[in-house]
């Protein structure tokens, strides 16, 4: 999963894309990325920056003073396809007869061999296993042939299998666009003075508008970039390029909702904070808990979710772990031993809360189970009565082909979906309770279900795998 984030029309471009970016820090934690222009030149000198860490620590005050220009946007990398370096970081870069291009997205392509193959034939050079560097390269060729940016991505969509909300910069010029089933979040505003803003979550744009003075003070109109559009940042203004294809039935991705968005954050139209109420709503009608002592959710992941769940049951919520937020989100750690001793470091269990008590322990998924495992242990030497532990989204069995790293040692697919098993792996007795939500209590919680996508739950993925059956890298 990665991040972007970015703007246009507003001498402040690049301070305003790093505002932005610090606010989606949770989506990312292994590259920074950035570029900026003034309509004649690209900065930095040598654009674009990238460099391994956080926002904060990456883009420092001597940084960002060679960041000039009315445009910009950023990149955060969490590696999908490609190893976690350098040359895989974005956004990446393709030449063509007028000048450079720059590119940056969030999603994952599936067929990245044989554009790859075909490109190279073309004469393309590639420098990364990035799927970001075969989408500005193939978009490059198609403008060689065509002359028209807008065109060149329109014709380059239609060769992509997968899912993208891409950003790609001229010179003078910004261009945002989505893929076909809207797999990605993908936001913008447009400011009363004509600046615009675009980040892959709205937590991040309610923070770029917070001080900006044209707004006053007033909450932005929001807007999601279509499918059906490709928007061209030009001129001062928003142009507007049809871009229909065929009838595909949208996917958004759930996992988005349960997992990766700020609760503050609109995504596909939804607060991800009503969302995870209704999961744990769903939740509550599944299970009896009516010997429960307290409700503790895994912060803060669990945190909506159990706050829900002690509403509707009426039993109590206490905060028995606590967490310290100077350690970032462990899922998204690129390796085992780093995910393994981030949760220690990151929870403290309250033994005087849990000591003697049935406890709940509410969280939003488990995908290789480092993190409930290492708790459960962690709450069991404080010596409670018996642990329950409630999760609001079904057994994890399938890969993620479309930008989330779920492919590898899933603890439900690896048990073959036995809960029992599972239970027993992350440290549960005999008398103690495991429930996942049904999916279909997952998809109770969208108002149109029809149009997400479960597939790292049921397996039914909503563009062709059979040729690609897993991405390159």
């Amino acid at each position: 999963m990665c991040a972007i984030v970015g703007c246009y029309n507003t001498p402040a471009a690049a301070t305003i894309t790093r505002l932005g970016m610090l606010n989606v820090q949770h989506r990312a934690q292994e590259w920074v990325g950035i570029v900026s222009s003034d309509g004649h030149n690209f900065y930095p000198e040598r654009a674009p920056f990238r460099a391994p860490g956080h926002v904060r620590q990456v883009l420092t005050e001597g940084v960002m003073s060679t960041l000039m220009g009315h445009m910009a946007f950023g990149h955060l990398r969490y590696s999908t396809q490609g190893a976690s370096e350098l040359n895989n970081a974005q956004p990446h870069r393709a030449t063509t007869a007028d000048g450079d291009i720059f590119f940056a997205s969030n999603g994952d392509i599936l067929n990245c061999s044989p554009l790859r193959k075909e490109l190279r034939g073309r004469g393309a050079t590639f420098y990364s296993a990035n799927d970001a560097e075969i989408i500005v390269k193939l978009i490059a060729h198609r403008y060689r042939e065509c002359g028209d940016m807008a065109r060149a991505i329109r014709e380059a969509k239609r060769q992509l299998v997968g899912t993208y909300s891409g950003v790609l910069m001229t010179r003078d010029r910004m261009f945002l666009f989505r893929d076909p089933i809207e797999n990605r979040p993908f936001s913008y505003a447009v400011a009363p003075d004509g600046a615009i803003l675009f980040a892959s979550e709205t937590s991040a744009i309610d923070i770029m508008t917070a001080d900006y003075p044209a707004f006053e003070g007033k909450r932005y109109r929001r807007a999601e970039v279509s499918r059906d559009t490709i928007l061209e940042l030009a001129n001062g203004t928003i142009i507007t390029h049809e871009d229909r294809q065929e009838d595909r039935k949208l996917a958004h991705c759930a996992f988005e909702h349960v997992y990766f968005l700020r609760p503050d954050s609109v995504g596909f139209g939804l607060l991800a904070t009503d969302t995870r109420k209704r999961l744990a709503t769903a939740l509550a009608k599944e299970i009896d808990l009516s010997e429960t002592d307290f409700i503790c959710p895994v912060p803060d992941s669990g945190n909506v979710a159990a706050l829900a769940l002690s509403r509707v049951t009426g039993i109590p919520m206490e905060f028995a772990l606590v967490r310290s937020h100077y350690i970032g989100r462990t899922f998204i750690e690129h390796t085992q031993t780093a995910r393994d001793s981030a949760v220690r470091e990151k929870f403290n269990p309250v033994s005087e809360l849990i000591r003697g008590k049935v406890i709940v322990l509410v969280d939003d998924s488990i995908v290789r189970s480092t993190t409930i495992r290492q708790l459960v242990g962690m709450i069991r030497g404080c010596e409670p009565k018996k642990i329950i532990v409630l999760i609001t989204a079904p057994p994890i069995q399938h890969p993620c082909y479309y930008g989330v790293d779920i492919k590898e040692r899933l603890i439900a697919a690896d048990l073959a979906g036995d809960i029992e098993a599972i239970k027993r792996s992350i440290g549960l007795r005999e008398d103690e309770v495991l429930h996942y939500l049904s999916l279909d209590g997952l998809r109770s919680a969208f108002p149109d279900p029809q149009n997400w996508c479960y597939a790292c739950w049921n397996g039914d993925y909503p563009t062709s795998i059979k040729d690609y059956v897993r991405p390159e890298g």
